[in-house]
């Protein structure tokens, strides 16, 4: 991967991740060394497969580490984003205090940084698509702006992003710009936690 390892992308990954279910990674190398394996698996992977690798032996070990998805519950009104914005921190502090630990201050204020300069290219995308009345547009950048706040740990964000892709395609026009809006507040709510610090 160019810039990023997968050893250390597990790393960071497994970090950012403590405390949320677990989730699977194989790696794929090309080193067949004991090493090389045992990296793998120091580093968090559950599985590791050295290339070639055969159709069969992929799905075997994928099939040996997959878990089914728990059922989707819809949540009641009261846990709805829009219900909840207030009662929900801007930053969960479990997911500040892992970033923390992992690089240093400095390395979960950039990170914090990187990911609110990103949201507001992502909410002019989302202004843009829900004027234009793209759903496919919309729903694409409600998806990464969700991912990234997971990983910082801004829940309420997560949380309308959520909201935001469950909207319907033909009420993307109409219900969109107000979802922006409110995502708009909830990024100033984060900013100000993060000031904070």
């Amino acid at each position: 991967m160019p810039g990023l390892d997968g050893i250390t992308a597990t790393r960071l990954y497994r970090a950012a991740a403590l405390g949320r279910p677990h989730v699977p990674i194989l790696g794929l190398t090309a080193d067949a060394t004991p090493a090389a394996v045992a990296r793998c698996r120091d580093a968090g992977m559950d599985g590791c497969l050295v290339k070639p690798v055969e159709p069969s032996r992929l799905a075997a070990a994928v099939l040996a580490h997959a878990r089914p998805a728990p059922p989707l519950a819809v949540p009641p009104i009261v846990s709805h984003p829009c219900s909840r914005q207030a009662s929900v921190p801007a930053l969960d502090l479990e997911v500040r205090a892992n970033l923390t630990a992992l690089g240093g201050e400095d390395f979960a204020a950039g990170l914090l940084q990187d990911f609110l300069a990103d949201a507001e290219q992502t909410t002019r995308l989302l202004a843009e698509a829900a004027g234009a009345g793209d759903a496919a547009g919309f729903r694409a950048a409600a998806h990464a702006l969700r991912s990234s706040a997971a990983n910082i740990g801004a829940r309420g964000v997560f949380e309308m992003c959520a909201a935001a892709e469950a909207i319907a395609a033909p009420e993307v026009a109409t219900l969109g710009a107000r979802q922006v809006a409110m995502l708009t507040a909830e990024l100033d709510r984060v900013r100000r936690a993060g000031d904070q610090g």
